[in-house]
């Protein structure tokens, strides 16, 4: 017996677009991506998920679609929040649900497993390898998120593509990136991409600073240029997540409401990705970017408070971008 179809319903109930199965054999392409000069360090993922997980036979690969926010509704007091994070943040927790549900069927699951996704999205179908690194899909352009779920569950395996051809029709995505991170083989030279650095995970360099703006996670630039997005419309954010993201209330932990939109960022983007130090360091680059005299005296406050070495050397620069701007 087989349970294909449990698992589209399952995928259905917890809100997944589409799925599809695929084997565990070796992703070599990632392992040559890995040998990439320009890769930079990251968390190195398993490139053959049959020696990761010696248990599974299959992988389950779930894509849910969504619309991007329309950066209208974000004033100049706004942190930018990625429409992608929302998504991911509550698709990893409904893959867990589904998890857990394959599990009481009596089968071995595995939740977000460290295998390369968008490798697992490629020998799905679901789309084709951009230069920017994203997977581009015909229905959903590049905005959508993918789960995957590893398996001893008796499955079909219903897509095996071997195509890694990457786009080539304009480089829009290359030449739009202001970090030069893109060179049109579909890898990212990561110590240049902003999502490296944000939210703020590890020390930030002034040049990468300079180019964050008001994002509080990565960029969109490759991403919104991209012809397979054109059609795909922006939407307004929730209103609660539009208010969590003021800063004048973000950067005061005295406001009344500080610690309720903390808690609202958390539930929309994932506690890993708002954490207060972290939430701090971010806030601090975006204001030096921002470059609002009213932030001085917070920021001076600050200054004085604040321990973190790399905390205190982005209050400096954020101080200075913001005096030699209003001089």
């Amino acid at each position: 017996m087989v349970y294909n179809d449990e698992i589209t319903k399952l995928s259905e109930k917890y809100g997944f677009d589409e799925c599809r199965i695929i084997s565990t054999e070796p992703f070599y392409r990632y392992k040559e991506d890995l040998k990439y000069d320009n890769y930079g360090d990251s968390v190195i993922l398993n490139y053959n998920p049959s020696d990761y997980k010696k248990d599974c036979k299959h992988i389950i690969v779930m894509i849910k679609s969504y619309k991007p926010y329309d950066e209208k509704y974000f004033s100049k007091d706004h942190i930018y929040a990625d429409s992608y994070y929302v998504t991911g943040n509550s698709c990893y927790f409904n893959a867990k649900k589904m998890t857990e549900a394959i599990q009481n069927l009596g089968f071995t699951a595995h939740f977000s497993p460290e295998i390369p996704y968008r490798h697992c999205a490629l020998r799905a179908g679901f789309g084709k390898r951009g230069m920017n690194g994203l997977i581009a899909n015909e229905k959903y352009g590049s905005y959508f998120h993918i789960q995957c779920i590893m398996t001893d569950m008796p499955l079909e395996i219903t897509n095996n593509t071997i195509d890694y051809e990457v786009c080539d029709k304009c480089g829009l995505c290359t030449s739009s990136c202001r970090s030069n991170a893109l060179d049109g083989t579909g890898r990212v030279e990561l110590t240049k991409c902003t999502r490296h650095y944000m939210p703020v995970k590890r020390y930030v360099p002034e040049d990468i600073r300079k180019r964050v703006g008001q994002n509080y996670i990565g960029c969109m630039d490759c991403r919104q240029v991209c012809p397979m997005n054109s059609d795909i419309k922006k939407i307004r954010p929730p209103e609660d997540l539009l208010n969590s993201c003021y800063i004048p209330v973000l950067i005061d932990k005295s406001h009344p409401l500080q610690k309720k939109y903390f808690k609202t960022l958390q539930g929309y983007l994932g506690s890993n990705e708002v954490r207060q130090l972290k939430l701090m360091k971010s806030l601090i680059i975006i204001i030096g970017n921002i470059k609002d005299i009213k932030y001085l005296d917070v920021l001076k406050r600050l200054k004085k408070q604040e321990k973190d070495d790399d905390l205190q050397e982005y209050i400096c620069w954020a101080i200075n971008e913001i005096e030699e701007y209003n001089k």
